[in-house]
């Protein structure tokens, strides 16, 4: 599987959001993700293969899509486009743009949803992309950044009321935001609160480690295997005797292995499993 790069955007702590435009003949770079939210916007690149998540697609010559995810996998490769003018704005912004707070109000009702969608990815049809054309072109001549913020916030208001496409599927969907416990929150807050402070998880956690009994508990002796033992089982009517695997594996296994049993194509550096059925190590 190869490595997927952590990008850490341009995006200075003071600023509400980060703009790029670029002109080019090819895409190079890697399959990457970031905490960021982003919309990105390609023109004259029919050809170019697109990869969020688990969606794999070649795109036309317009493409606008929206990624509400932390560390949600993407890129845009050159695959068959041929073109020489490529063009390209990338808006990076922090979620907390759009707190809560402000999405929960009746009039970015339609941006809340949005975002929520676009955690999977959203690509916008061709309708949208034609009415934000413009307002896109004004976000990145503007030289008033307060102006900029006002066409951005414009330009996600459009694009919520279209009905856009969602890229990847539900398993490789982050998980909301605020999905943290109490108690980690209070952890964060407290080392944000004493950055000085040397500690260690018996005074985090409020309990000791390694005392003999946790050791005790570890011993692959006290552990009950079995329970966590499961079986696969495939079958198809050609079959003329059964084929027995004794390989050790796990439900990550389970995708590869059917999509070269069955002859589909997918992109192996998504997934984190392999073909069980393979000689290969």
């Amino acid at each position: 599987m190869a490595d997927i790069l952590y990008e850490i955007p341009q995006l200075a702590k003071q600023d509400c959001f980060d703009i790029v435009e670029r002109h080019k003949s090819e895409f190079t770079y890697p399959l990457h993700k970031h905490k960021e939210f982003e919309l990105n916007f390609v023109q004259n690149a029919r050809g170019v293969r697109r990869i969020v998540g688990d969606s794999v697609e070649e795109i036309g010559d317009y493409d606008l899509v929206l990624i509400a995810a932390e560390n949600l996998a993407h890129v845009w490769e050159q695959g068959k486009c041929e073109s020489d003018d490529i063009r390209e704005i990338t808006v990076q912004f922090s979620p907390d743009l759009f707190p809560q707070a402000l999405l929960e109000k009746n009039q970015f009702s339609s941006i809340a949803r949005m975002f929520q969608k676009a955690r999977h990815g959203l690509a916008f049809p061709m309708e949208a992309i034609m009415k934000v054309y413009d307002s896109l072109d004004r976000l990145v001549q503007q030289g008033d950044s307060f102006i900029q913020f006002l066409e951005l916030l414009k330009i996600m208001y459009e694009i919520s009321r279209y009905d856009a496409r969602i890229l990847s599927s539900s398993s490789f969907a982050n998980a909301p935001r605020d999905n943290e416990s109490r108690r980690i929150k209070k952890v964060k807050q407290y080392i944000n609160d004493h950055p000085s402070e040397s500690l260690t998880l018996e005074e985090l956690s409020g309990r000791k480690f390694g005392s003999s009994a946790d050791m005790e508990a570890l011993k692959e002796s006290n552990i009950d295997f079995d329970v966590y033992k499961n079986s696969l089982i495939l079958w198809s009517a050609s079959m003329e005797e059964p084929v027995e695997v004794d390989k050790v594996c796990c439900q990550v296994d389970i995708l590869p292995t059917l999509s070269n049993l069955l002859g589909l194509e997918y992109d192996s550096r998504m997934l984190d499993g392999s073909d069980i059925l393979s000689d290969s190590e």
